[in-house]
């Protein structure tokens, strides 16, 4: 069977709770590649599809750092990180992507932004060094919440486009926009960015995983900046 085909039937069987890891023959890993990026798993337990391929965790979770800071994954500007994000959650599952932590407390000390599926629904929040921003859920909900998803974040260590120098931020676009426009961001002007008046000295990407996959990470060199 090829491998993306292999790949495809692993996530539809996982998602629908048919099968394990084991019984799908994924491999535990505590290194490697996805899709050219090489990272590092940070704890629990984390799956591969593969050679490059897609990350599983199941409900024990599992969380990994980017072995590159934004410079070594292609942003002109250290301090701003655009990312695309692909994956694709069970019931119950979430996914937190993170920038700009330090090392030892890559998730939790920089800012981030968390998605839960809960049914139907895929909620999110964005936090800033751990204090809640904002709390939602994507509207209307998808129409196979439990499918394949883009999401697109963008993550400010300092000088947030558009606000005083020295601020630092989070921001975030509707599932599957691959087109991400300014003013656009689903925070939009109500409640505002989420952005606090100190900049972030760490450079770590990381993500943590529970019932679900990652399917894939892409770095784009352009930042479309919060709404202002």
């Amino acid at each position: 069977m090829r491998p993306l085909l292999a790949s495809l039937l692993a996530v539809a069987a996982l998602a629908a709770c048919d099968e394990s890891p084991q019984e799908l023959a994924l491999q535990t890993v505590t290194s490697g590649t996805l899709g050219g990026i090489p990272f590092t798993v940070l704890g629990g337990a984390v799956y591969q599809a593969g050679p490059d391929g897609p990350l599983f965790a199941d409900e024990t979770g599992g969380r990994i750092v980017l072995d590159d800071d934004p410079a070594g994954l292609g942003m002109s500007d250290p301090n701003h990180l655009h990312l695309r994000t692909r994956f694709a959650l069970s019931d119950a599952g979430t996914l937190q992507i993170a920038a700009f932590g330090t090392s030892g407390s890559e998730l939790t000390s920089g800012h981030w932004v968390l998605l839960a599926r809960d049914g139907a629904a895929i909620e999110y929040q964005f936090r800033l060094r751990g204090a809640l921003f904002a709390d939602s859920a994507f509207t209307p909900a998808p129409a196979i919440p439990s499918a394949e998803h883009w999401i697109v974040t963008e993550f400010y260590a300092a000088d947030v486009p558009g606000y005083a120098a020295g601020s630092s931020g989070v921001t975030m676009w509707e599932l599957n926009d691959l087109t991400p426009g300014f003013d656009e961001d689903v925070l939009s002007c109500n409640p505002g960015p989420a952005i606090e008046s100190v900049a972030l000295t760490g450079d770590a990407v990381a993500y943590a995983l529970e019932s679900g996959w990652l399917l894939a990470v892409q770095p784009v060199d352009q930042i479309v900046g919060p709404c202002q």
